[in-house]
């Protein structure tokens, strides 16, 4: 049976692109129809902004909408948090690993023991 091997970082050679064929070249054709109704799109928004019958939900979202697009998106904190081991050089990392018993290579190992018998 077959191992495959786990590779981590970039798995292409320098020079060597993920993804050669590049953007597809249709969808240049679709932004420009869409942006070309821009301007409806952004008066059928304040319409339903400014119209007395419109469900709150509907003026909520429409008012989300225009000020995203006028603004910006509010931006996102996100709370990350880091191991003890992040800071390891690869050589570090594998003495632990050694020393836990791990192979990077997803080899079963036997520990390193560190007591006298």
């Amino acid at each position: 049976m077959e191992t495959l091997k786990r590779v981590f970082g970039r798995p292409f050679k320098p020079g060597q692109s993920g993804n050669p064929s590049g953007k597809p070249k249709g969808m240049g054709e679709i932004q420009m129809l869409a942006r070309s109704h821009a301007p409806e799109a952004i008066e059928a928004l304040v319409a339903i902004l400014k119209n007395k019958r419109s469900p709150a939900a509907a003026k909520v979202r429409a008012a989300e909408v225009l000020l995203d697009r006028g603004f910006g998106k509010p931006a996102q904190h996100l709370n990350v948090s880091r191991s003890p081991l992040d800071d390891l050089d690869a050589q570090s990392l594998a003495a632990l690993a050694e020393a836990l018993g791990l192979d990077l290579d997803g080899n079963e190992q036997q520990p390193l023991c560190l007591t006298e018998h």
